[in-house]
């Protein structure tokens, strides 16, 4: 346990902030596994959705977001006929 006051501080928000980030982390892990063993039209929106507000809060970084999201696109490649993310 931390013993100044400045590191007390930093433990109680962070406490804090990990009750509020981890069902956000834990929604966006399940959408993004189930997109990737299920590729429908609706899991996939629920991932990108998913990944989406985790990259908004700041919990993953725009880029990384962008590899989770061509995973998907290329787990369900050849699975699923129509695309929402296709070019109309």
């Amino acid at each position: 346990m931390p013993i100044i006051k400045s590191a007390i501080k930093k433990l109680r928000a962070d406490i804090k902030k990990t009750k509020s980030n981890r069902p956000v982390l834990s929604k966006l892990r399940t959408a993004v596994k189930a997109a990737k063993k299920d590729p429908s039209e609706s899991t996939i929106s629920h991932a990108y959705s998913a990944v989406d507000r985790a990259t908004k809060r700041g919990l993953v970084k725009r880029n990384t977001a962008a590899r989770i999201k061509a995973g998907v696109v290329r787990a369900s490649k050849g699975k699923v006929d129509k695309s929402p993310f296709a070019k109309k």
